[in-house]
């Protein structure tokens, strides 16, 4: 796997930058709403933030008391002005090969807090829309919804199972409809009434 970070211009086909921090293999990156950063994670467990215009490095977020870093969500832009979004205004959140979750402050480059919610690994972690719910795949066959109103303290509301280990999850941008997909060879669109 690759150390680096590449920048690339999808209209050209051309690599812009290859950003060089990371120590070990990048599992998960991802980017703020405007585009102008993007936070990756990996084996090195370290969050690295990177100024996607200037194609240069900001800092980093030391993850090494915990476990190895499988993916990254950042909270929705603007969701702390919506009536009823959680707490997570300038968050990143990470799932951990050990089943737990931690959520990071962006601004105070710090945990917030740490959350066992799989037996197994943690694959993919997304915020709905408007920030207030945070759903995690696991290899547990778990997809696990969580409210973020409290996030030193997050309350699991719905528990939805495959029939295998789920390997990626992601809410719609704009409806409260989840999709996720599973190692049982299944992808599913799960509405709010689907609950255990």
């Amino acid at each position: 796997m690759e150390q680096d970070v590449k920048v690339w211009d999808t209209e050209t086909g051309i690599n812009c930058a290859s950003l060089q921090g990371h120590e070990s293999d990048i599992y998960s990156i991802k980017s703020s709403t405007d585009g102008s950063y993007a936070v990756s994670v990996g084996k090195d467990r370290t969050i690295k933030i990177w100024d996607i215009r200037c194609k240069s490095f900001i800092g980093e977020m030391d993850g090494s008391g915990y476990k190895e870093m499988n993916e990254i969500a950042l909270t929705p832009s603007g969701s702390e002005e919506v009536e009823g979004a959680g707490q997570t205004e300038g968050m990143a959140t990470v799932g951990h090969q050990d089943g737990s979750v931690t959520m990071w402050s962006m601004r105070q480059r710090q945990v917030i807090s740490h959350n066992r919610l799989h037996d197994g690994e943690v694959r993919g972690v997304s915020y709905m829309a408007n920030g207030r719910y945070l759903a995690s795949a696991g290899f547990d066959n778990k997809v696990v919804i969580s409210d973020t109103s409290d996030v030193s303290n997050l309350q699991v509301v719905k528990t939805l199972e495959h029939d295998d280990k789920v390997v990626s999850v992601r809410w719609h941008p704009c409806l409260p409809i989840l999709l996720s997909t599973s190692a049982d060879k299944s992808a599913r669109i799960w509405s709010p009434q689907d609950e255990k």
